[in-house]
């Protein structure tokens, strides 16, 4: 279509199809659950669930956003091609990261404390 209309905003928009493809495929359940361990699994299975459907939120946003700003903002579209992808998914990554790890601590710290003695003062 670029090449029939001289139009750069088709192949701009391209992303758009990976990023509702790629997030479809997000919303299947448990596809986070082979990047961590089965006892781990055990642990935060819910909270990784839940993630799991944010990556796919997080997809389809930037389906969103790729298409408006190809469309109706073409000259920032380097620019946010160059930057938000990649800077969107790292937090994500990083938040996800944080509170998995957060919500497993505090699991088996409250696990652990049925199991454990009181101190002694």
């Amino acid at each position: 279509a670029t090449l029939f209309t001289g139009d750069p905003r088709f192949v701009m928009a391209k992303p758009t199809i990976v990023y509702l493809i790629v997030g479809s495929v997000m919303l299947r359940r448990g596809w986070l659950n082979r990047y961590i361990l089965p006892e781990q699994l055990a642990l935060v299975g819910d909270v990784m669930d839940r993630f799991g459907m944010i990556w796919a939120a997080l997809m389809f946003a930037s389906a969103g956003l790729n298409l408006v700003v190809a469309i109706f903002f073409t000259q920032w579209w380097p620019l946010f091609i160059g930057i938000f992808p990649l800077a969107s998914k790292f937090g994500l990554f990083a938040i996800h990261v944080a509170v998995v790890h957060f919500i497993g601590q505090a699991r088996l710290r409250r696990r652990a404390g049925g199991l454990q003695p009181a101190a002694a003062e």
